[in-house]
């Protein structure tokens, strides 16, 4: 991200399917901003990177255990 200073990422928010819809998508979009805040708080620029909170629409694994359930509350950053 530093190398190229006009790199453009997105950082997609994701949720378990735990709590109502309005509740999860929340999560989400509060996931993909602080990790946007971490990066911009080391020096990556602000209008270098979008944040986007799906929510619990993308799991990767059913949310059938508590293990599965950690792994689809994450963030995934994609260069563009």
């Amino acid at each position: 991200m530093k190398s190229n200073l006009d790199a453009k990422f997105l950082i997609d928010g994701h949720s378990s399917a735990e709590g109502s819809d309005e509740r999860n998508m929340m999560l989400s979009v509060d996931r993909a901003n602080a990790v946007k805040a971490y990066l911009v708080n080391n020096g990556i620029k602000n209008t270098n990177l979008i944040t986007k909170g799906f929510g619990e629409t993308k799991p990767i694994v059913a949310n059938s255990t508590e293990t599965n359930k950690a792994l689809n509350r994450r963030v995934e950053i994609k260069g563009f």
